[in-house]
Parts: structure tokens; C-alpha cells; sequence
């Protein structure tokens, strides 16, 4: 009280006591997002607000919401790629939008609160915070479909962020404190930058990955060969628009997978079993009777899918597999009882619902 205070601080402290709420939070997309753009904000917006001066007072306060815009954009943009893989090319046509909007929305829902009692005033409130989110949606949603408003399938691993926050706050440091080696500092992360994609290019023409994909209701498994992909699975995964943006897509941005295997597939199938490389995968999304055989059929992958009926004892008289998978098309119950059932016969297991997405190397 009464004294002068650092922003910084405020902004550390607050971010404290919800740590202490919930620690999880530090890994919450928003949370970090919030907290960087308000740092850009704090510490970008006047430098740039400064750099043009008009005269007209419209345009004056145009450029003070684009300065606001700037700011955020310049500390964010690089973990913005690390998780979306995207950086849109027309943000300063949306916040001019979004940012005045946003902000009557956010006064409004507080009204909405102090005056939630009182029915008449709460629902015209409310009816006028729905329609204005909608509109806001909306807008957005259409400059989304102008086309090259977004820069797609930029690829993004935690060296290459660390590298470009390098190259940024060196760089900003270099501009506002006219300070020479910190230019040196930013031109070194930016080489470090490109070095690291580099790599992982190099790195991607050698791969030969299987990801069995955790996916509520439908068996989804990409073989990825070098920088192509081949999807596996139900269909109807790949054409749903929600899976292939959230699943699917980042998963092949992150193994730089950008082409589909159409050609000279290395997949051959044969009943439930797929050769890729030198691995044998065999799905069962359906149920099977196993009866017993001479020679077992020796499987380094088997997936079981879609809750179907199956006893492991039956199983183990036909098939020899050396990792069962249970994606997260099962129930939790029937995932329960097959884990009793493989640890009383010694076999190695994964359940996808319980340990998330399965990643295999199959060189």
C-alpha cells in the first residue's frame, strides 16, 4: 500500500498463489499463454506504441490496440508454434476485432455476477454476452478462412522454442538497450535454431516409427517411414475433422510426416496381422476363437480394440506376442480384468487409456 510496486512482481505473485491453488496449472496452455502475453504486453507495448505517432485520433487508437497486439504476439508466437504447430498470419486484422470485444465480454460477465439476483437485469446481461461471444466466433471463424491467413504445419520441438525465445529476447534486448552482445547472443540462438531443424529434418528421413494414437472410440495407429505416414485404423478418424486437427495432425507435424504413403505401401496384410519393417502388429478389433497349433505365430505388437471377447489363456495357445496393447477403444473394466489376466502368464503389456499415446520405434 502506498508505495510504488513492480508489475513483475504482481504478476509473479499472482501466478504463485494459483500455483499454490493447483501446480498442474504450469502446464495448462492458457495459463502460460495468460502470463507470457501480459509479460509482452508490460514490457513491449509502449516501445512499439512509440515507434509511430499519429495524428488523427482514430487512427491514434488503432495503433495503440495494434501495439497491444504486437507485443503479445512477439513473446508468444514461439510456444504458439511448439503447440499448435500454426502462426496466424492475420492476427492483427483479428485482435483489432477480438480485443475490444473481448474486453466488453469480460466487463459484462462481472456486471453479470454483481447483478446475477436481480432476474430481469441478468438475463438481458447475459442474452447480450451470448451474442457478443457468438458474433466474436463468428468473425474470427470467417478471417480464419481468408486464404494464407494461417502459416500451417510449422514444425517445433522443445530445443527449437527454447532456441526462438533465445533469438527473441536477445533481440529485443539488442534493439531497446542498443546492447552488442546480446545481438550476437540472438544471431547465435537463430543459428542454433536452424541447426536443430536441420537435424531433425536428417533425423526424420530415418525414422520408422508405430503410434497407436489415444483415441476414445475408434482404433487410430500411424506407421510413420522416413517423412511419409500410413494411417491404420477406423476410417472414420482420419475424415472426422475434430480428430484429424487435434490427433492426427500434430502427431505428423512432430515426426515431420507431411506426405501420405500411397505408393509401394511397406504394409503387408494378411488376415489381422501387418509386416511393417521388421515387426510383426496384429490388430483384433473383432472377436476371435484361437484353437490351439503346433507352431505359434510369434507377434511383437498385438492390439486389442473395441471391448471385444477374448481369453488370454486361449489366446497364448495360438499367438506368442511379446507386447499387448489395449487402446483406448476399451472399457476401463475390461482393460482391469485382461491386466490380471497378463500379469498371472508373464506377459508385457500397455493400456493406452491408463498411459496415453503408445510411441514404438520400429527399427
Amino acid at each position: 500500500m502506498n508505495r510504488k510496486a513492480s508489475i513483475y512482481n504482481s504478476l509473479a505473485a499472482s501466478a504463485f498463489l494459483l500455483l499454490c491453488y493447483n501446480p498442474y496449472l504450469i502446464w495448462d496452455v492458457g495459463f502460460q499463454l495468460s502470463y507470457l502475453a501480459i509479460i509482452g504486453i508490460v514490457w513491449l507495448q509502449k516501445p512499439i506504441q512509440n515507434l509511430i505517432s499519429p495524428n488523427n485520433i482514430i487512427l491514434l487508437k488503432i495503433w495503440e490496440m495494434s501495439s497491444i497486439t504486437i507485443a503479445a504476439q512477439i513473446i508468444t508466437f514461439p510456444i504458439c508454434i511448439y503447440y499448435f504447430h500454426q502462426f496466424p498470419n492475420l492476427f492483427l486484422l483479428s485482435n483489432l476485432i477480438a480485443v475490444p470485444l473481448s474486453t466488453i465480454i469480460l466487463f459484462a460477465e462481472i456486471f453479470l455476477v454483481l447483478f446475477y439476483k436481480i432476474s430481469f437485469l441478468a438475463k438481458l446481461i447475459s442474452t447480450c454476452i451470448f451474442y457478443a461471444i457468438q458474433f466474436l466466433n463468428e468473425t474470427i471463424l470467417q478471417i480464419n478462412n481468408i486464404p494464407f491467413s494461417i502459416w500451417n504445419n510449422i514444425y517445433a520441438d522443445t530445443y527449437s522454442t527454447i532456441f526462438l525465445y533465445g533469438f527473441v529476447v536477445f533481440g529485443i534486448y539488442w534493439i531497446l538497450q542498443h546492447q552488442k552482445h546480446c545481438f550476437k547472443l540472438s544471431l547465435f540462438c537463430s543459428l542454433l535454431f536452424f541447426g536443430n531443424q536441420a537435424f531433425a529434418e536428417i533425423r526424420a528421413l530415418q525414422q520408422d516409427q508405430l503410434i497407436i494414437y489415444n483415441h476414445s472410440h475408434q482404433l487410430a495407429m500411424d506407421f510413420i517411414s522416413k517423412n511419409k505416414y500410413h494411417f491404420l485404423g477406423d476410417t472414420s478418424v482420419e475424415n472426422d475433422a475434430k480428430s484429424n486437427s487435434f490427433l492426427l495432425k500434430p502427431s505428423r507435424i512432430s515426426f515431420r510426416a507431411n506426405q501420405p504413403q500411397e505408393k509401394n505401401k511397406p504394409l503387408n496384410f494378411h488376415k489381422h496381422v501387418y509386416a511393417l519393417r521388421n515387426k510383426r502388429l496384429m490388430v483384433l478389433d473383432s472377436t476371435v476363437y484361437f484353437k490351439p497349433i503346433e507352431h505359434k505365430i510369434n507377434i511383437d505388437v498385438l492390439v486389442i480394440s473395441k471391448n471385444i471377447r477374448i481369453n488370454m489363456k486361449e489366446l497364448l495357445s495360438t499367438i506368442e506376442p511379446k507386447l499387448i496393447v489395449f487402446d483406448a477403444s476399451n472399457s476401463l473394466w475390461k482393460i482391469s480384468k485382461w491386466k490380471k489376466e497378463c500379469e498371472a502368464l508373464n506377459l508385457r503389456f500397455f493400456s493406452i487409456k491408463d498411459q496415453g499415446a503408445l510411441v514404438m520405434n520400429l527399427q
